[in-house]
């Protein structure tokens, strides 16, 4: 596990949140939720700032301002993170024995040291069509505003009509 400590006023460390997200060193968690222009969050695992003020939950995060390794003293809890996150209004799963996720239920984990939480992932939807290329391929395209398969040289005609699938975000 990646620990950061932060040098203030009073030294705080911070710990790498066990969700699918990885803080990048020289962040810290915030929050989980929407961001608001000019913030700091986390999409893919790639730092991002908001140009807007976003409808869609991230993990939002913020530059440290000193970043170097807790001692060996340090007593930070291990799901201090999460349960900030879940303070905050995320809602918490946790890792069953079959190794599937699923979800605390009415979102009041245990918070036990020998089991394995996470921010539940958002889900966003995917819109995609088939299509069928002139050499006879079958392929799929993605909805993306502004760009159509339709002008390009290999496109043949639809296959089916739009479908969309929900997928953790």
């Amino acid at each position: 596990m990646n620990y950061l400590l932060f040098m203030g006023g009073n030294s705080m460390t911070m710990q790498k949140i066990e969700f699918e997200y990885d803080i990048p060193e020289g962040y810290r968690f915030v929050r989980y939720g929407c961001p608001k222009s000019g913030e700091s969050y986390l999409s893919k695992n790639e730092v991002r700032i908001a140009g807007y003020d976003y409808d869609n939950e991230w993990p939002i995060i913020e530059k440290m301002v000193y970043c170097e390794k807790p001692t060996e003293t340090s007593k930070r809890r291990k799901n201090a993170d999460l349960i900030h996150a879940w303070a905050e209004g995320a809602i918490i799963q946790f890792k069953a024995s079959n190794g599937t996720w699923a979800d605390c239920l009415h979102n009041e984990p245990l918070w036990r040291s020998d089991v394995r939480y996470r921010i539940k992932p958002a889900v966003k939807t995917i819109k995609f069509r088939n299509w069928l290329t002139k050499s006879g391929s079958i392929s799929t395209w993605n909805l993306i505003e502004g760009d159509s398969v339709e002008n390009y040289t290999e496109f043949k005609c639809w296959i089916g009509d739009w479908q969309s699938v929900e997928v953790d975000g």
